[in-house]
């Protein structure tokens, strides 16, 4: 249970950092630093938007994982 309630949880912080926080993290990252060039500026938005989406991700996932290990202790209870 804990297992499916970590990638339920994975699955869920995944989506809300690629349609939500992503966007707006690398957007905040973006202007408050100065590139010399457009690429620049292009590399640090993609790197900003990968990092945050995979830190929703592990954050969704150890939510999950906890959640489950709740659950099971209180099943055996």
């Amino acid at each position: 249970m804990k297992i499916f309630l970590a990638l339920l949880g994975a699955v869920i912080g995944a989506l809300v950092g690629v349609f939500y926080l992503g966007s707006l993290a690398a957007d905040i990252y973006t202007r408050s630093v100065d590139f010399q060039s457009p690429t620049q500026a292009g590399d640090a938005h993609a790197m900003a938007f990968l990092v945050t989406t995979f830190l929703a991700m592990m954050l969704g996932y150890f939510i999950g994982w906890f959640s489950g290990l709740i659950i099971q202790r209180k099943d055996q209870i």
